[in-house]
């Protein structure tokens, strides 16, 4: 009886590990499965991230050209602004009348063509 009982306890042994070996691989292979999910998860994200970068890489690049095309005009008004002043300051100091005060009503004229002007605009 003894080897029969020995006999029973090795299998009863055998099959809790088998039993216990099986739950393992197998909450090991749902773990693996939720790991390859999060995985395909965060490639998406990814991917979703480097085409966001790439376009902002574009405006970026499209700022800057404007940026500078900007920069360029502005310095070419400031410099046919200069060449304006100059010109006004140079027909001020050849004319006579200068020095006399503007009459109102020509000041009033000339403030209403340029109000006209800047609402057309």
């Amino acid at each position: 009886m003894r080897f029969g009982l020995l006999g029973g306890l090795r299998v009863g042994a055998l099959a809790a590990m088998l039993l216990g070996g099986t739950l393992w691989l197998r909450h090991q292979q749902q773990t693996m499965e939720h790991l390859r999910m999060h995985n395909q998860q965060l490639v998406m994200q990814g991917e979703a991230l480097q085409s966001r970068l790439l376009q902002w890489q574009s405006q970026a690049t499209s700022l800057s050209v404007a940026l500078t095309e900007q920069k360029k005009q502005r310095h070419t008004l400031e410099e046919m602004s200069e060449q304006t002043r100059q010109r006004l300051q140079n027909a001020v100091e050849r004319s006579s009348c200068a020095s006399q005060p503007v009459p109102v009503d020509i000041i009033r004229l000339q403030r209403d063509a340029l109000n006209r002007r800047a609402m057309s605009n």
